[in-house]
């Protein structure tokens, strides 16, 4: 009996012993064989995300460079924006953010010397039965893609000698800088009517700050932008970049642009602010599709709820208030503020489908508070060569000479319907 419990002992030892060996071998193969499949896995996710980062951002919409390559290529373009060039168009604005140079000439382009896009000079007040109408806004305004003759200001007055139309529309402004300036500039020539152009794309314009947030291949420049004081009121806040240094120290520390984006509701921290964003093609895929899910379909400020602005969004919200406000302002001024809505393509198309424009719901509200506005879609569906519309506009979007001669044409009588009682013109018809 002592000699089987014996072998039974030793035998207990030799298993004893030998056990912790092979448990530790099974558990090293294990956390091998893991390790191995998250390898596999990452790899696999990652080489996913290359692959993908060659097709997704293209299909979206939105490019998928590198944070470090945009911004290198914002130093370069400040540098280029700084540099001393007679013939470039832009200047640094510390009010409006950036404006056109007056006198500026380049080919059909031409702005005078009082700073609009103009072939003439106007007098401080508008002679005996003229029609002065200052227009106010973004490049649908200025006129894009055409020369200064072309551009529907400059035919109202072609058309309509009586007509005298200063055109203070500044290519990528939103309405909060058209309001701002006329603010600055719009009474100087006491006009009787006062326009403000408005576009699709404006909208997102109203919560942006730096226009590289935007669209990360645009111009370094930045602007102000109001927020919303209470209910209705507007609180402005200034343009981060006020001159030239401000401009120097951000191209000498590129990073700090992620300052700018405070108050800029299409920063995107995915972008700027992970450091993995520029060492995974997985994490810049994923964050790509994020930002633009955020800006299109789930974000509480998305600009559209289907195909129609979204009533609910701080940017309609702000445009609404800035609408009343320039309304108001123009009105104690002593004349009268005119809304016109300028169709893009895709909104025309819309409108010639029978399907609400985008800024439906803005001219809804306009009609409730009892602004006075145009809507030009109309007329661009009226038009004898309505079947051949894709001939109203240029290649990057804007109105062509035949789209401006639309906008011309129907505004003008308008126009001329709309000079207040007494004033000079006002017996023009």
């Amino acid at each position: 009996m002592r000699a089987v419990a014996c072998a039974t002992t030793g035998e207990d030892r030799r298993f004893i012993a030998t056990e912790p060996p092979v448990k530790q071998r099974e558990w090293r193969r294990s956390y091998l064989l893991a390790a191995l499949t998250l390898l596999i896995v990452l790899v696999a996710i990652e080489v996913i995300g290359r692959v993908g980062l060659l097709v997704v951002p293209s299909l979206i919409g939105m490019p998928s460079r590198t944070a470090r390559e945009i911004l290198r290529e914002q130093t370069e373009r400040i540098g280029r924006l700084l540099a001393p060039d007679s013939l470039r168009r832009e200047e640094i604005d510390a009010e409006l953010g950036w404006r056109y140079r007056a006198g500026f000439s380049k080919g059909t382009d031409y702005i005078n010397r009082q700073g609009t896009r103009n072939l003439r000079v106007y007098a401080s007040s508008p002679p005996s039965e003229a029609i002065r109408v200052a227009v106010f806004g973004d490049s649908f305004v200025y006129g894009n893609e055409v020369g200064t003759a072309d551009s529907w200001p400059t035919q109202l007055e072609v058309d309509d000698p009586r007509f005298e139309v200063p055109n203070y529309g500044v290519g990528g402004y939103g309405a909060d800088q058209a309001l701002l300036r006329y603010r600055r500039d719009g009474a100087a020539l006491h006009p009787q009517i006062v326009v403000l152009g408005f576009t699709p794309d404006d909208l997102r314009r109203v919560v942006n700050v730096y226009r590289r947030f935007i669209d990360d291949r645009e111009w370094p420049l930045a602007k102000p932008r109001f927020l919303l004081d209470g209910s209705s009121g507007l609180r402005l806040i200034p343009s981060p970049l006020l001159g030239a240094a401000d401009y120097e120290r951000l191209r000498a520390q590129p990073k700090h642009v992620r300052e700018l984006g405070r108050h800029d509701a299409w920063y995107a921290p995915e972008i700027y602010d992970n450091p993995l964003f520029d060492w995974s093609g997985a994490v810049r895929l994923a964050s790509v599709i994020v930002v633009r899910l955020r800006e299109h379909f789930f974000g509480q400020n998305r600009l559209l709820k289907g195909d129609v602005f979204n009533t609910e969004a701080e940017a309609f919200r702000i445009q609404e208030a800035i609408f009343r406000q320039f309304a108001a302002e123009v009105e104690r001024n002593g004349a009268r503020p005119l809304i016109v809505f300028l169709p893009d393509a895709g909104s025309l198309a819309k409108a010639r489908a029978h399907r609400l424009t985008p800024y439906a719901p803005l001219a809804a509200a306009l009609r409730q508070t009892g602004i006075d506005y145009v809507d030009m879609a109309p007329a661009f569906i009226a038009a004898p060569d309505h079947e051949h519309w894709s001939s109203y506009f240029m290649p990057g979007g804007h109105y062509s000479p035949r789209g401006n001669a639309i906008v011309a044409a129907a505004l003008a009588p308008a126009l001329r319907a709309r000079v207040p009682s007494g004033a000079a013109g006002s017996n023009l018809h």
